[in-house]
């Protein structure tokens, strides 16, 4: 309870690759992201575990 991880993910060199989240995961804005689908980009997701039910989660998308 009350640690933070951060997850790093980039696309593969053929891009599509989708992620699923739990759900536990509480998105900032009520809307769960979409993994951006162009090759080699980097999408990063921060999760913060508050309590023993929710996972809160925030993200920042579309780096080179």
């Amino acid at each position: 309870l009350g640690a933070t991880y951060i997850l790093r993910l980039k696309q593969p060199s053929g891009g599509g690759a989708v992620a699923a989240w739990p759900a536990a995961v509480k998105w900032s804005g009520g809307t769960t992201p979409t993994w951006t689908p162009t090759a080699n980009k980097i999408d990063i997701f921060t999760f913060v575990v508050y309590d023993s039910s929710n996972i809160y989660g925030s993200y920042v998308q579309n780096f080179s």
